[in-house]
Parts: C-alpha cells; sequence; structure tokens
C-alpha cells in the first residue's frame, strides 16, 4: 500500500449517525384526503412500501425527503450516511417482477467503451431488495438529478432557452443516443432534456429505463412513455 493510501485511510470520515427527522409544527392530513400516488385510479396501498422520513435503508441510505411517484415505484431523495453524499432511492411495488429497469441497467455497466455519449448516461450506484409487510421490494441507487430543462425554462424571462444551451443539450442528447443505439443496443424511444450537476446533460440521463429493452438479432423494440421520478425539483 503506498504512503498516500495510508494516509487516505487514516483521514477517512467515520459513517455519519442517523438525523431524528423534525415530527412537529407541521400541518396533520385527514387520513380521508388522498394525495399524490394515493389519488392514481389503480392504487393498491399493500403493493406500495411505507416509508417514514427518517427510516435508514441498507443501515446506509436515510430517507430526508420525498422526490416523486408513479404507477410503479416512489422516489425519495436520501443522505448516503457512508460516503457522506445524498442519491435518490427508487423503490419498487411488491409486484413488480426483475424489473427490465434493472436488467438494462447492469447491461449498460457491463458494457466497455471510450464513445463521448458513455459519460452522458447516468448509471446506477447499486440495487438491493428491502422486505415490507407485504413482500420484497426492489430498490435502485442514483445520484440525484437537478431541474428539467422545462422548468428552467419556466423560470426564464422570456420564456425561451438561450440558443447556446439549445444547441449544447442537443449536442449531448445525440451523442448519448449514439453511444445507446450504436454501442450498447439499448433502445428507447424518449427524450427529455434535463440539467444534472449544474452542467448540461443528455436527455436519456433523465429518462426511466424501466421502458428500455437491450436490442438482440438487430431488432429494435419501441417502448412506452415513462416518466422519470428521479430528479430534484
Amino acid at each position: 500500500m503506498t504512503p498516500f493510501h495510508r494516509l487516505s485511510r487514516f483521514f477517512r470520515q467515520a459513517p455519519s449517525p442517523p438525523r431524528t427527522p423534525i415530527t412537529s409544527n407541521f400541518p396533520i392530513l385527514d387520513s380521508a384526503v388522498k394525495i399524490e400516488e394515493e389519488r392514481m385510479p389503480a392504487f393498491d396501498r399493500g403493493l406500495f412500501y411505507p416509508v417514514k422520513l427518517g427510516d435508514v435503508f441498507r443501515s446506509r441510505y436515510q430517507v430526508l425527503s420525498k422526490l416523486g411517484f408513479g404507477a410503479n415505484s416512489t422516489v425519495w431523495f436520501c443522505r448516503d450516511l457512508h460516503q457522506h453524499r445524498y442519491i435518490a432511492l427508487k423503490i419498487y411495488i411488491r409486484s413488480s417482477e426483475l424489473n427490465r429497469e434493472v436488467q438494462v441497467l447492469k447491461h449498460l455497466s457491463s458494457v466497455k467503451t471510450n464513445h463521448p455519449g458513455s459519460s452522458l448516461v447516468r448509471k446506477m450506484i447499486e440495487e438491493f431488495e428491502i422486505t415490507g409487510p407485504s413482500g420484497s421490494h426492489q430498490c435502485i441507487v442514483y445520484e440525484p438529478l437537478l431541474t428539467s430543462l422545462l422548468h428552467f425554462q419556466a423560470t426564464l424571462k422570456p420564456q425561451s432557452l438561450p440558443e447556446d444551451l439549445l444547441k449544447g443539450a442537443l449536442q449531448q442528447l445525440l451523442l448519448a443516443l449514439d453511444y445507446l443505439h450504436s454501442e450498447a443496443h439499448v433502445i428507447h424511444t424518449v427524450r427529455k432534456p434535463s440539467l444534472a450537476r449544474g452542467r448540461l446533460i443528455a436527455a436519456i440521463l433523465s429518462i426511466s429505463l424501466g421502458r428500455s429493452i437491450v436490442r438482440r438479432d438487430g431488432v429494435a423494440l419501441e417502448c412506452h412513455f415513462f416518466r422519470t421520478l428521479e430528479k430534484l425539483v
């Protein structure tokens, strides 16, 4: 082991203790009032994991707030107590099979490439399962993103994106799509611009891969729209 590695181990931070969430001075909603995923027509409470603020998963990821929800999952903003960073935790409903998104993400992690579009496609940090009151739930850990270009555009006056910004977004979008299609052989028909880490990232970074497929024998299958949940709005 080099002196640098020995020194870095000496200064490595110990895991942070979980924070105690604030539970007072908030309005209390009537249990009969439906909010968020509860308002979806096919909502089944027994399918969703009952996440609470302050919960710690994998003895590592503490839930701080909710980022979003959909028919098949909820997404939570968490603190990584080991790495001292923030992550987005996507928790699927109980009935989900070994979902396609995990399969595609594992496939992308296995692709060896120098394609410039590879760095524009978000990879999962890890995936694991948790057990809830009514069964197991698949979880995916991502880096959280910032706002979408559409939301950013709405803050501008006039509400039009600067030409240079739009050109950069389109260039990175095409690079990411070319990598996915030509080298990773992943097909996705949804394109949505987004901002991440304070810089332009191709739209493919912020769309869910849950409706993507890995191309086989040169046959490309189209996918339906599936809105991403991991954006930090």
